[in-house]
């Protein structure tokens, strides 16, 4: 009995070193990934052009003035920093996972020097690609996106780790906290994000002309009402009354989020929508606790892609 006990229990442990293992060489890979997308990022179109007069001509419109753009006599493209920033992110967050996640003092100052070294040498190549100008702007924003990345890893490492894994308390909150990411890039993407108050003001007047988007059919919002229910749903099964209040409030947050994306615009039927989206999720999750399992939110995102997909639901035979 105790030589099978203790066989049972070799195995139990060998079958936990599997997802760890995976999970490494998944930091592995996104951090070397990360690396490639900078590169990518910065040099595509890949028209390189290395003659002395491009090389001259490139230098001579470098931007060697950090955070100003002297062309528009104003503050650098908020939307081009946020960019730059999001581009080294992963390489901070990645690289902190794979090198410093286990050491006593976070070394997020190391992966900010790190960014800097590689945008400077992205910015470098860039003056043998004609149709990109070299920033110094750039440069800094790549340090500041990889260290806020590791700075994140470092607050949140482990529970990322966690939840990746499959090895949280209750997989509702991974559920909870993937179907709110889904929302949110549904929602905003492609994140295009203007603080300018023209922004502002032609979302706030399409809202007033038309509130309730009379005349344009629903198609896409069904699918985001589904989304809802389901966070709704999750929300409420967690027994947990800030979860609840969070969904509820949701609605309300992306749709003022949206007045300062330039892509999108605010409605008062995208509101309701995703408000009763959410309202019915909690109230099924309330009558019908069993409901609330994977299976359930396939068939009805399902249904909303159908329903999306007929729409505006004028058939001929």
């Amino acid at each position: 009995m105790v030589i099978l006990a203790n066989t049972r229990i070799r195995k139990i442990s060998s079958l936990e070193k599997l997802p760890a293992k995976a999970l490494a060489s998944l930091i592995r890979y996104g951090f070397w990934l990360s690396i490639l997308l900078l590169f990518y990022g910065t040099l595509i179109p890949f028209d390189f052009n290395f003659s002395e007069q491009s090389l001259s001509r490139a230098w001579s419109n470098m931007r060697l003035l950090p955070y100003w753009s002297i062309e528009r006599g104003r503050i650098y493209s908020i939307t081009d920093m946020l960019a730059n920033a999001l581009l080294t992110f992963p390489i901070g967050f990645f690289g902190f996972l794979l090198f410093d996640l286990k050491k006593k003092k976070p070394r997020i100052a190391k992966w900010f020097l790190i960014a800097l070294v590689l945008g400077t040498l992205t910015e470098t190549l860039q003056l043998a690609v004609p149709s990109r100008t070299s920033d110094i702007t750039d440069v800094i924003n790549n340090g500041f996106g990889a260290g806020i990345g590791a700075a994140f890893a470092w607050l949140l490492g482990r529970q990322i780790i966690a939840f990746f894994s499959g090895s949280l308390p209750d997989k509702k909150y991974a559920y909870f906290w993937i179907v709110l990411a889904v929302i949110a890039f549904s929602m905003l993407a492609p994140f295009d994000v203007g603080l300018d108050v023209s922004y502002f003001r032609s979302s706030l007047k399409a809202l007033l002309t038309n509130p309730w988007e009379t005349g344009i059919p629903i198609d896409n919002e069904w699918v985001l009402m589904a989304e809802f229910a389901i966070l709704g749903a999750i929300a409420f099964s967690l027994k947990k009354a800030r979860f609840v209040l969070f969904a509820l409030s949701l609605p309300f947050a992306m749709e003022f989020a949206q007045f300062f994306i330039a892509s999108h615009a605010p409605s008062l039927r995208s509101l309701a929508i995703n408000f009763v989206g959410t309202s019915t999720g909690i109230l099924g999750s309330r009558m019908a606790p069993a409901l609330v399992r994977p299976l359930s939110g396939f068939i009805l995102m399902s249904a909303a892609i159908i329903a999306a997909g007929l729409s505006p639901y004028d058939f001929v035979t």
